[in-house]
């Protein structure tokens, strides 16, 4: 049976660093292989461990070879490597209760380290979320573009672009109703039934790519990383359960990949002012009913503001 004393704390310091290798295991001062199981009780489990070659089992009923396994710990201080299967078979619920122990006491000093991790690279963190929402070429300055546009081609214009974005074609065509003469002419030429030939569609460009105009920053940067980074890193570690230390960790565990992101769908956004996507902005946005007031970007990139965008400036002038 395991102590109490052990099943309640643990091994005495929490769990060891993994050994990188059967020989790295074997030298420690308290390690013998093989034992008698029958001659020691186990207490702790102290690590896990996975090695490229297989080592024999430290039981001396057993001496299964195994690649992965525990290295454990003895009521006499004896320390040996066990394989998965036979720890159950020869130490029972002692075995699973201390699995049990150690895995828990993993998880804990695992969270405390990601916690302390995160203290350290907070200020770095906070620095460059700053730098992607406020700096040249931020999401502040993505809005400013977003807003003179929509100011041009309108909410239906932005739609439309929206909706590009989502459906990744940026394909500009443009569509003409052919006259008589020529539908005669094409019939003549290609075999198809008139009425079959009554339209013809002509590729006109494509558009720069603008996925930042549906991406979520605020979602991303400052809801699920800043707010959350904050959370953690001003938590008191001592009084709260791990249960709840790793469901708050979880969603920072790929801060670096939200940062990288963020920044790589901005980095389409200058394409967007060139005086060829202009062009053909104006194309691909028509008016949705007859009548209505065409979109309205000519002579835009003589203007200042234009020229302002261009150097990245989040503020306005």
């Amino acid at each position: 049976m395991i102590d109490s004393a052990s099943d309640a704390a643990g091994p005495i310091g929490g769990p060891i660093e993994t050994p990188k290798s059967f020989e790295e295991m074997s030298e420690r001062a308290a390690f013998q292989a093989p034992i008698d199981p029958h001659q020691h009780k186990l207490t702790d489990v102290l690590t896990e461990y996975s090695f490229s070659r297989l080592v024999p089992c430290g039981l001396s009923t057993c001496r299964t070879e195994h690649f992965y396994g525990f290295l454990v710990r003895t009521a006499s201080g004896v320390e040996t490597n066990i394989g998965n299967v036979c720890g159950r078979n020869h130490f029972g619920d002692d075995f699973v209760t201390a699995q049990g122990v150690h895995r828990r006491q993993v998880a804990r000093r695992d969270a405390l380290r990601a916690i302390a991790t995160l203290r350290q690279q907070r200020t770095a963190i906070e620095a460059r979320i700053t730098q992607i929402v406020a700096g040249d070429f931020g999401v502040k300055w993505a809005r400013r573009v977003r807003k003179f546009l929509e100011g041009r081609l309108g909410v239906e214009g932005m739609r439309s672009l929206e909706r590009r974005a989502r459906s990744q074609d940026y394909r500009v065509e443009e569509v003409t109703e052919l006259t008589s003469d020529q539908i005669m002419e094409e019939a003549a030429r290609t075999g198809p039934k008139k009425e079959d030939i009554r339209y013809t569609t002509k590729m006109l460009g494509t558009l720069a790519p603008v996925p930042w105009l549906i991406y979520d920053f605020k979602g991303v940067l400052i809801d699920g990383l800043q707010a959350k980074l904050r959370v953690i890193c001003d938590i008191d570690e001592t009084t709260t359960e791990t249960r709840v230390l790793k469901k708050l960790l979880q969603p920072l565990a790929g801060w670096e990949n939200a940062l990288e992101q963020s920044q790589e769908v901005l980095k389409s956004a200058p394409a967007s002012l060139g005086s060829q996507n202009l062009l053909l902005l104006l194309k691909a946005v028509k008016p949705s009913a007859p009548g209505k007031k065409a979109p309205e970007l000519s002579g835009w990139d003589n203007t200042n503001e234009y020229r302002h965008l261009l150097k990245g400036a989040p503020l306005p002038l």
